[in-house]
């Protein structure tokens, strides 16, 4: 089958790097200037969404004003704290890195989005290039308690989301942070365990389905670097226009 055959088949595509980047030492060289950036901390953010396991507990969803689903780098310290004194839990925590300054936020605009149109243009042909958004960030997992419990986003206004993994396979070793995807809990087709490593890259359709995934819990000092985008087209009912 096709990439577009596949990818609308089962909901999802597990890629290797090859069917997107032609120069592999320019791929390696801006992961690498991505990873090894000295940011400012308030470059950050986490998404930290709390839960509480008591009945009748806190419903913190509806309290986003004092208990933000997102919060800065700086207060996950204290949110820790929190959790583990009050017997909360959570079902994700990840970092997005807002710095969009200078090379980096070049290398995003031009090389990621670059990829991810040459992704679109083999995968949805009828969408024009010209009309595509992207809601994009680099995002990072480490081993302080880093990972996504499996979930749907739902379809609205995106078609698709393509992750592109940035950290050299030589350094996974038993890293955990695996990613899993699926169009039913329950029934095939369902991913093998995708190794979040350079190399690899996975994308999930949402313009037929609303596939399911999760991230492994991050393990052994391993920081997972990855390139995320969910794609929207200009004009369909939950776009955001000024996110190109």
């Amino acid at each position: 089958m096709t990439i577009q055959e596949t990818l609308l088949k089962n909901g999802f595509y597990v890629g290797k790097l090859e069917e997107l980047v032609s120069d592999q030492d320019q791929f390696n060289r801006y992961s690498d200037i991505i990873m090894n950036y000295e940011y400012p901390i308030d470059q950050w953010d986490c998404f930290y969404p709390l839960r509480d396991p008591r009945p009748n507990g806190i419903e913190f969803h509806k309290h986003q004003e004092q208990w933000p689903s997102i919060i800065p780098l700086a207060d996950v310290p204290a949110r820790d704290k929190y959790c583990a004194e009050n017997g909360m839990t959570f079902d994700q925590k990840w970092y997005r890195l807002l710095y969009e300054r200078d090379e980096i936020g070049r290398i995003k605009h031009e090389y990621f989005r670059g990829l991810t149109l040459k992704f679109v243009e083999k995968a949805y042909p009828y969408i024009p290039l010209e009309k595509v958004r992207h809601n994009d960030c680099y995002a990072l997992y480490d081993d302080n308690g880093c990972f996504i419990s499996r979930h749907r986003d739902g379809q609205l206004g995106k078609f698709m989301a393509i992750i592109i993994y940035m950290t050299p396979a030589e350094t996974w070793q038993d890293g955990g942070g695996e990613f899993l995807c699926g169009t039913d809990v329950d029934q095939n087709p369902v991913s093998d365990k995708i190794i979040p490593v350079r190399g690899n890259f996975v994308v999930l359709d949402f313009s037929r389905h609303d596939a399911w995934h999760e991230v492994l819990p991050v393990k052994n000092g391993f920081k997972r670097w990855s390139y995320l985008n969910f794609v929207r087209q200009e004009g369909q009912p939950g776009s955001v226009e000024d996110s190109h």
